[in-house]
């Protein structure tokens, strides 16, 4: 995995052949692991001009102020400390011109910033002046905003810990390096075959003439967004009705919203009424179930369990569809394009009250109408116990399917002829992600890896082939039988 230059490195040189006056540089005494502290003023200079173009910058005064090489030192120093701050804890993504920091606040930088100057013996700035030199000067450095993407990612959440704590310029890049493997290797992969997978389905929706995938992404929406009364920001009401919605998305269709309220619990039940509902629909629509079936869920408890498997075997055995994909993505990066449709539900009312349960509705699915995807809202007020149904049927010994290292994040039900390795004429597999390959990490002392990365951080990559299990030689009972 490669790191780009430093995108900076030859700001002299172009400065030179541009023609500009080399302009005296700035007199300071070098801090640890500053790797700025040669940049002439001039070079400065052209490093802002870079980061401000393409933006329109509030104040021009301050930008003209910060450039001037009468400029006041301590201002000078900490616009030099800005980009090496920047070059330490910022990540470039290869898709976006701003620069991502730690989530943390400006305030923290702050801190931190005089904290390091004041063991230097250094004159430090205001806050309000770190502030407008920060947002005028450095517009595209900006800070993560705050998710609980860290926590529930275990290879995130070390990576944000180290980054935190270490110091050393060395070991911040490998930890940028680790993070963009994260990123590229393995979640960015899974998203790329889910982007795929959904444009299978609109392409087969487009062929008016028969249509044979469907394509599935069910998600709940936030409770605290589904309060009703909501009466905005100024005043609450004590005992609000709370609804619990349901999202499932057809790509290339539109968007259902299930509503149910505190008469019943979300769980398994509720996840397969709807895929049943929207199943029931492809065929209103066509006048058959479709060929192919792929549902992408997150990992919550109502959407990873035994009882939505087996209602998707039983789709298979019953020959509703020849061809079923269930897939997970990793944990701590299931936010995906029903997310998006959740933010346009919460904007409805994020300014307006809402009082009614019918008025809510309406809202909805009028701001929907102004935008690309056509959505409705289907109260549910009843539903079947579908576990008590399906609990006989489930083969024992899969209990932690879901957890931890026992974790596959796609399985797949397919049509088989009958015969005796498979007497339901359902063949049934998983594997451990929907890529082919992905990068893993296996978290080992310092000293026992082999990579640099390894060596810096304790993480070791790791490449990991995707097969399909169970292969034809798990099983010594089914030698050559695959599933």
């Amino acid at each position: 995995f490669d790191i780009p230059k430093n995108r900076f490195d030859n700001c002299s040189s172009a400065m030179k052949s541009a023609g500009v006056k080399q302009l005296s540089s700035i007199n300071h005494k070098p801090w640890k692991d500053d790797k700025v502290h040669d940049f002439t003023f001039a070079e400065t200079e052209a490093l802002f001009k870079e980061n401000l173009a393409g933006l329109k910058v509030v104040d021009e005064s301050w930008v003209q102020a910060a450039l001037s090489p009468l400029a006041e030192a301590h201002q000078q120093h900490c616009i030099v400390w800005f980009q090496s701050y920047f070059n330490k804890y910022g990540d470039r993504a290869p898709n976006r011109f701003e620069t991502y920091l730690l989530i943390t606040a400006k305030r923290n930088v702050y801190h931190q910033y005089v904290e390091q100057f004041k063991r230097q013996g250094r004159v430090f700035v205001s806050e309000s002046l770190f502030s407008n030199l920060w947002s005028t000067i450095f517009p595209r450095y900006i800070n993560r905003p705050w998710c609980d993407i860290p926590g529930k990612c275990d290879i995130c959440y070390e990576i944000d810990t180290q980054r935190r704590s270490a110091q050393d310029f060395e070991t911040q890049e490998q930890l940028k390096i680790a993070h963009h493997l994260h990123r590229g290797g393995m979640f960015n992969l899974e998203r790329l075959r889910y982007n795929a997978r959904c444009a299978e389905a609109i392409e087969s929706n487009n062929n008016l003439l028969r249509p044979t995938i469907m394509s599935l992404i069910i998600d709940g929406m936030d409770q605290n967004h589904c309060k009703v009364p909501y009466l905005g920001g100024q005043s609450t009401f004590k005992s609000p009705l709370t609804q619990h919605i349901t999202g499932v998305k057809e790509h290339g269709v539109g968007l259902t919203l299930f509503r149910n309220f505190n008469n019943m619990t979300k769980g398994a039940d509720l996840t397969i009424y709807c895929v049943l509902k929207k199943l029931e629909s492809f065929k209103s629509r066509h006048g058959y179930y479709p060929e192919k079936l792929l549902l992408q869920v997150d990992g919550g408890s109502e959407n990873a369990n035994q009882y939505l498997l087996t209602l998707l075997e039983l789709l298979v055995v019953k020959r509703c569809c020849r061809d079923v994909y269930y897939t997970r993505l990793p944990a701590g990066h299931t936010h995906e394009d029903i997310d998006a449709a959740f933010a346009v539900i919460w904007s409805c009312f994020c300014t307006d009250p809402c009082e009614t349960l019918q008025n809510y509705k309406n809202r909805i699915e009028d701001d929907f109408r102004m935008t690309s995807l056509h959505a409705i809202i289907e109260d549910v007020l009843v539903i079947p116990n579908y576990q008590v149904l399906l609990g006989p049927c489930i083969t024992k010994g899969f209990a932690r399917m879901h957890k931890e290292i026992n974790t596959q994040h796609q399985w797949r039900f397919f049509a088989v002829p009958v015969d005796p390795m498979f007497p339901l004429g359902c063949k049934t597999t998983f594997r451990a992600y929907s890529a082919d390959q992905v990068v893993e990490f296996v978290k080992k002392p310092k000293g026992q890896c082999m990579s640099k990365v390894g060596r810096y951080t304790g993480l070791e990559p790791v490449t990991l082939f995707v097969r399909w299990y169970p292969s034809a030689l798990c099983d010594p009972n089914r030698v050559g039988v695959e599933g």
